[in-house]
């Protein structure tokens, strides 16, 4: 009688092993991936969602009128809100010509100007809320028939110490109150957002390979003999 062993089957040990390894590397990179393309997005959509700008005033910015405007006019990117917006014009001797809450319509701040004008430099000061519950706020000058200052020297007027100095800025370039910029929080939370995501996703599949890990793989089948009956007479 001869006896033939049968190899035991092969655990699956090892390739349990490198599929648990390559489904971590995956969730990673995706993970990884996520969050490098929310934060090029952010910054190049960034300059679209910041706040309200002045988009044009009238009279323009250091421009010389011949007729006394009969208003003073800021328009916008977007709606305004109506909270406690202000104007300060002074005169060419630095005078407060007018002083007070403009008109809000729309998009467009207004404040109307007295009949009669002087020759000279006007200074406008303004101070309003934009549509994003954000306080900005600038200076512009412009002149009624000889200037009687440079553009340089046309700052804000007095009183309006807080107000740039610049003529109309350009989108995003006016000074806003209130601190952290609203796109930035949004950028920051999304990308909060995704950590997490990442920090879940990354434990699930640890815990799930751990949980492989101590499962006892499956048991070899017993050997088995296979029984060759000797002819009669051989030994």
């Amino acid at each position: 009688m001869s006896f033939s062993a049968v190899r035991p089957r092969t655990g699956r040990t090892g390739r349990t092993g490198g599929t648990r390894t390559a489904r971590l590397r995956s969730a990673l990179v995706t993970v990884i991936s996520l969050l490098g393309t929310v934060l090029v997005l952010a910054l190049g959509t960034a300059p679209a969602v910041a706040h309200d700008y002045l988009v044009s005033t009238s009279p323009e910015a250091d421009a010389t009128v011949d007729v006394p405007p009969t208003s003073v006019d800021l328009t916008f990117n977007r709606s305004l809100l109506g909270v406690a917006p202000a104007m300060i014009v002074t005169g060419p001797a630095g005078e407060t010509l007018v002083e007070g809450t403009p008109e809000i319509r729309d998009a467009i701040a207004s404040m109307p100007m007295p009949s009669s004008m002087a020759e000279g430099t006007y200074r406008v000061a303004w101070s309003v809320v934009s549509g994003d519950g954000h306080r900005i706020q600038g200076a512009f000058a412009f002149s009624v028939g000889t200037p009687s200052l440079s553009s340089t020297d046309a700052g804000a007027p007095e009183g309006a110490a807080d107000a740039p100095t610049a003529a109309v800025a350009e989108p995003g370039r006016e000074q806003a109150d209130g601190g952290f910029p609203a796109w930035a929080a949004g950028v920051l939370g999304g990308l909060a957002l995704l950590a997490v995501l990442a920090i879940v996703v990354v434990g699930s599949m640890r815990s799930r390979a751990a949980t492989e890990a101590i499962t006892p793989p499956d048991p070899a089948p017993a050997a088995t003999a296979r029984t060759s009956t000797s002819p009669p007479g051989e030994s």
